[in-house]
């Protein structure tokens, strides 16, 4: 198949969707499929190089940056149309409802659309400022995309319910997870935890408990501290690191709770690439899942928390809330403990049963690996190929 995938944000801003985009693209091409990302052409000048290394096409379409999106998007879909047509594009897999989807669904598209939607642009909270929606006008125009394509993606069963409440046909809905490359993260495979402790001032015999993902107000991440505090109340030994973009904003709560011994914030690991490939997550992050012993993710509101899944397959065990998406990874004492959105206190004793039980964090290690294999990347691909393969049979 000649697949297009539209994508109008950058591919190297490594988050969810980014990291879905590259695994979903690779994988199909390795298939045969013929495979074209589509980006705007001011995001394919800023990282050419990057662009250029990818093993699979890149393409440009015209008139796709954002004030001319907002104002004028028929003269990109204009743009994506001649290109869809001039290439004998079969299908497009489009990333987000806004701004891609929104261009994708402009002009009615002479084949099939696939979108998958990534969150903030379905997903609303007004408790604390989230979501594309909360804007009226914004709202409109989701709300006609998510009506506009053949066949929607949720990522979650929870996902599933909000497209039925938004009116969505059932017949355009398909329940497709993330995925995670499962053996990407072998436990088997040795690696030098050691050193990792020693790069970290982690002793060997400290729990190590690790947080992923950018500083956001939805992910809870300034409750942190504390939890922390609280688990050093109940007699706990454990180092916490915070792995993303902009944690160190957290600092502050940390030095507030006198917590610079137990508690460190780290830059995001970024991308690993050679002349040849790109890894989504690189090795370096991989590591650090395999040698925590817990996962800690204090979330209130998730699309697919693909850092829980990247855990869950280093054989981590994982304590995090019961914020949307969080609770379709997790089941409440087998892979984890699921606590209730900012409760401090349910969280550090949920963490505390872990780390006082050895017998309990190996079983819910296990689990967590085993459970992983339900979102390997082999089989999340079968879901879209297969997808794709009914639209065109009708």
């Amino acid at each position: 198949m000649k697949i297009g995938v539209l994508i109008l944000g950058s591919l190297f801003k490594i988050g969810g969707y980014q990291v879905f985009a590259y695994n979903l693209m690779n994988r199909l091409s390795t298939r045969n499929h013929e495979i074209t990302l589509i980006v705007k052409s001011s995001e394919f000048r800023k990282n050419y190089n990057l662009y250029e290394q990818l093993p699979f096409k890149v393409a440009t379409i015209k008139n796709s940056d954002e004030r001319l999106v907002k104002y004028f998007p028929y003269l990109a879909a204009r743009s994506l149309r001649n290109f869809v047509v001039r290439n004998n594009i079969e299908v497009l897999q489009v990333v987000g409802s806004y701004p891609a989807g929104y261009v994708a669904t402009s002009l009615k598209s002479p084949i099939p659309v696939v979108l998958r939607t990534h969150g903030e642009d379905v997903q609303v909270d007004k408790e604390i400022g989230y979501g594309l929606r909360l804007d009226n006008k914004m709202d409109k125009k989701i709300r006609k995309v998510l009506h506009s394509v053949d066949i929607l993606v949720a990522l979650t069963s929870t996902m599933y319910d909000t497209y039925s409440e938004l009116g969505i046909s059932n017949d355009n809905i398909s329940l497709v997870p993330n995925g995670v490359g499962v053996d990407d993260f072998n436990t088997e495979e040795k690696f030098n935890s050691i050193s990792i402790r020693i790069k970290y001032n982690i002793k060997n015999d400290i729990p190590l408990l690790l947080t992923v993902g950018r500083y956001h107000k939805k992910k809870g991440f300034d409750a942190i501290p504390k939890i922390a505090s609280l688990l050093k109340n109940l007699n706990v030994d454990f180092k916490w690191l915070i792995v993303g973009n902009e944690t160190e904003k957290i600092e502050p709560i940390i030095r507030s709770f006198n917590l610079q011994d137990v508690v460190t914030t780290i830059p995001a690991i970024g991308i690993q690439q050679d002349k040849y490939s790109f890894k989504f997550p690189g090795d370096d992050l991989i590591d650090l899942y395999k040698c925590a012993d817990i996962y800690v993710f204090p979330s209130l509101l998730e699309g697919f928390p693909r850092v829980i899944l990247e855990a869950m397959a280093a054989s981590t065990p994982i304590v995090t809330t019961d914020a949307e998406g969080c609770v379709d990874l997790v089941e409440d004492g087998v892979n984890g403990f699921i606590s209730n959105k900012n409760d401090h206190i349910n969280m550090s004793e949920n963490l505390a049963k872990i780390i006082k039980n050895p017998t309990l964090m190996h079983k819910m290690a296990a689990s967590s690996r085993q459970k992983s294999y339900q979102y390997d990347w082999n089989i999340v691909v079968d879901k879209y190929e297969q997808i794709y393969k009914e639209l065109l049979a009708t």
